[in-house]
């Protein structure tokens, strides 16, 4: 007898925790439900359909070199095994995996020589990189691809391995590439690819040419990006000797813009992004010292822009220059979402004391609170203010509950207006977990 494929859905959102209203992707497959599905595989084809898509959405090859290499190998297997399977009734895995990833972040030095300085240990992540791509090639396989490279050199890099690599990011299936710690990566890499989402986090390019000619970007045929995630140190991918119409093409259909504490080699790198991209960009979310909200022109003639999120210190300053800013940017004007993330830090108290005492790092909210609240934006339906929290310094630690309903009180309390408001949705968030 065959159940009917939504029973079988719902078995498996028991089986997860999954709330339906929530998609399959914001759910983490822990590893006792990794087991559970395992045995799920084994009932029937519709069972092995369902379960296939939570164990290999994500497919994340990390750890130590030997467990590494294990699940290389394993992986290789499966994706070799079913190039020659012709099955109405099972889905093949390579179909439902959307992301890969491939971090050499806990290899060591002598594991990092054997497998990407050309060991033996190279082949096996070359084959695999080889099926992806035949994958790929196909239709199927992942459409975002992560590389941890452990600040490794891209010119000390097996040429099988990187060469691979090239392949895998001019496949016009691969829309998401994310380049993590890696260093004096060729510009050529993203030459003619079709990817839509570039996140870079400590990614250093090559400086082709000299300081005379254009440099970077300059030398190839950019794709348009649609997302762009910057964090740590980037350099050479924005050189100085850029024309501003390397920007344009790279940047001007950017929908999404994400810069967390990124540096680049020239600090006018973040304005000439915003520039390029005034005409498209619709959610802005910056980490950055709120210092840096003193420059008003920032944002100018940010046409589109429809959600801010910003993520700052907490301090009586903070308070005064994100006033200043949300009074002077009237460009903002067509703001729907507000999120404002404030670290608060260090909390610290006798006898766990509530409340936390959070007037002393929110003072003069009283004209943010009315400025975010008054009909000066008249689009803006939702804010939402979230903090994070150290509660380490509480001794005895309360409730992890009583703290985080002492500081919701609280940051009520210091937004009167935004908590009384009939027109706009005001949302509070204290985060213990991260502080």
């Amino acid at each position: 007898m065959l159940l009917p494929p939504e029973l079988i859905d719902h078995i498996h959102d028991e089986l997860l925790a999954v709330d339906p209203k929530n998609s399959d992707s914001d759910a983490q497959v822990t590893s006792k439900q990794r087991k559970a599905l395992a045995k799920c595989l084994l009932i029937s084809p519709s069972f092995r359909n369902r379960s296939i898509r939570h164990l290999f959405r994500v497919v994340e090859i990390s750890g130590t070199l030997s467990r590494m290499q294990q699940r290389t190998s394993l992986l290789a297997a499966i994706l070799a095994a079913e190039s020659g399977l012709n099955s109405s009734s099972l889905l093949p895995i390579a179909s439902v995996i959307e992301e890969f990833a491939l971090s050499f972040a806990h290899v060591g030095r002598h594991g990092l020589a054997s497998t990407l300085h050309g060991g033996k240990a190279t082949e096996s992540f070359v084959l695999l990189l080889r099926l992806i791509r035949c994958e790929l090639d196909a239709g199927t396989g992942p459409k975002k691809i992560t590389l941890h490279l452990h600040r490794q050199l891209w010119t000390s890099i097996a040429p099988s391995f990187t060469e691979q690599i090239q392949t895998l990011v001019q496949s016009s299936h691969l829309t998401h590439l994310s380049l993590s710690s890696v260093l004096l990566v060729p510009p050529s890499l993203l030459h003619d690819s079709h990817i839509i989402s570039l996140s870079l986090n400590d990614a250093r390019f090559q400086v082709v040419g000299t300081t005379s000619m254009p440099l970077g970007l300059a030398t190839i045929e950019p794709p348009q990006l649609s997302e762009f995630i910057g964090s740590g140190y980037i350099a050479g991918l924005l050189s100085p000797g850029s024309q501003h119409s390397i920007y344009k093409k790279l940047f001007s259909q950017l929908t999404i813009l994400r810069w967390y504490s990124a540096e680049f080699e020239e600090k006018r790198d973040l304005k000439l992004i915003l520039q390029a991209c005034a005409n498209s960009l619709e959610e802005l979310d910056l980490g950055i010292s709120s210092t840096k909200l003193n420059d008003t022109d920032m944002l100018r003639d940010m046409k589109k822009l429809r959600q801010l999120n910003l993520q700052v210190e907490c301090a009586s300053s903070t308070l005064e220059n994100l006033t200043n800013f949300f009074t002077t940017s009237s460009t903002l004007l067509g703001l729907y979402a507000v999120h404002l993330a404030f670290s608060a830090g260090h909390r610290t108290t006798q006898n766990s004391q509530l409340p936390l005492g959070l007037h002393g790092n929110f003072a003069n909210s009283q004209h943010l609170d009315r400025k975010l609240s008054s009909s000066f934006y008249p689009a803006l339906k939702n804010i939402t203010i979230s903090i994070a929290l150290d509660r380490r310094g509480l001794w005895p630690p309360p409730a992890v509950e009583d703290v985080r309903s002492a500081a919701e009180n609280e940051l009520r309390e210091l937004f009167p207006s935004l908590t009384a408001s009939t027109t706009k949705k005001f949302l509070t968030i204290v985060n213990l977990e991260l502080a």
